[in-house]
């Protein structure tokens, strides 16, 4: 048993540094070995809710161009060139997201990180479907008055 009058060994070594302890490795077994760090998941950090708007809205833009402009066959063939075009573009990212996606899907955020800085999913979904929107809105607009003037 040792006393308060009984001198302990000091842990420095001969320079008079005390070593510090290292990190784990991942060999040794601990926790660092079973977290991996996710690689960044692309359209991963923004909501499937703001997709699935933003793909029904040009769905909508399409049967609007449908309804309004159809009936005649050179027509038809351009709505389908453009439908085909439109589904090559929206398709190969989502493609691609398939094929890359991991198991575990990052945690949804409140915010997204933008090229202008951190947005609110609000405010993203404002930007991404503003175009759609409008050029919707004008076809209708333009079909509207083409078939009622």
């Amino acid at each position: 048993m040792l006393d308060d009058k009984t001198p302990r060994k000091s842990a420095a070594t001969p320079s008079g540094v005390t070593p510090t302890r290292r990190a784990p490795t991942a060999d040794e077994g601990t926790d660092i070995a079973k977290t991996k760090p996710q690689a960044p998941q692309p359209f991963g950090e923004m909501p499937r809710s703001i997709w699935v708007v933003f793909l029904a809205i040009w769905c909508v833009f399409f049967v609007a161009l449908l309804s309004l402009f159809g009936g005649r066959a050179d027509v038809l063939f351009n709505l389908g060139v453009v439908l085909a075009l439109g589904v090559m573009y929206f398709g190969v990212p989502f493609v691609m997201l398939h094929v890359t996606r991991t198991k575990t899907p990052p945690a949804p955020t409140r915010y997204i990180d933008t090229a202008n800085g951190r947005m609110s999913q609000r405010e993203v979904l404002a930007q991404i479907i503003l175009i759609p929107v409008l050029v919707t809105v004008a076809i209708m607009a333009i079909g509207w008055i083409a078939l009622h003037t």
